[in-house]
């Protein structure tokens, strides 16, 4: 295989969208959260700071109609004041590819555990957002990750942990070149799926330097389960 000659996986895993779709109920009154990129077709309301006219440059998520229309498109920062929601007025929220872009998602973590009653996260893995050659860009090579991601996210038994992504990672390789043409080609290893259910815990990390990241690292590429997780 060429150097980065394969297919990035920028798409949900398919079998994510299975799982999301089948976890939702027929009545549920559906949330998606920052869903302006690729919105999820099921949502009955869209949270975004982007515009409604705007959406789904990135195609859409899941089978069938879309569910929300322009007057359940919510125009509004998800960061920075309370969502403009009752407590627990939805069933569901859908949050895709979104937590790792966000300047707060310990804040938008606490008011998704407020206004719904379940839902699903997706992420980017650990893994990927360590790898060089991913990103859209041709630059891409040069840098590891996604450029306008600000966070790697740790998936705990029922917590996300969000790590800072300093850019001292660029200095550091946690894999070999032939491990990663192998698993690369995989579209499970680049992304991961967070089901919780009326609440869950999240946290972040407070680092004066990479000396503190790195051993979390390479703690996680150590006990790296590749037959597994990819």
């Amino acid at each position: 295989m060429k150097k980065n000659d394969y297919h990035r996986f920028y798409d949900p895993f398919p079998g994510d969208i299975d799982s999301i779709e089948k976890a939702i109920c027929k009545s549920d009154n559906v949330l998606d959260v920052g869903g302006w990129w690729k919105p999820l077709n099921r949502a009955n309301t869209v949270i975004d700071t982007l515009p409604y006219e705007s959406r789904g440059a990135g195609g859409n998520v899941g089978k069938g109609r879309e569910h929300y229309s322009k007057n359940t498109w919510v125009e509004f920062d998800i960061c920075k004041d309370t969502w403009p929601f009752k407590d627990k007025e939805f069933d569901f929220v859908h949050c895709g590819q979104t937590l790792e872009d966000v300047r707060d998602p310990i804040f938008v973590c606490k008011e998704m555990t407020r206004v719904a009653k379940r839902g699903v996260i997706t992420t980017p893995t650990m893994w990927i957002e360590c790898q060089k050659g991913i990103d859209a860009y041709p630059e891409s090579v040069k840098y590891r990750g996604f450029d306008k991601h600000k966070w790697i996210v740790e998936y705990l038994s029922n917590e996300l942990h969000f790590i800072p992504k300093l850019n001292s990672l660029m200095s550091f390789k946690f894999t070999n070149q032939k491990i990663v043409d192998k698993y690369i080609t995989r579209h499970r290893i680049w992304s991961d799926i967070f089901f919780w259910n009326d609440t869950f815990l999240y946290s972040e990390s407070v680092f004066q330097g990479f000396s503190e990241l790195k051993p979390i690292l390479d703690k996680y590429f150590a006990e790296y389960d590749y037959e597994k997780k990819a």
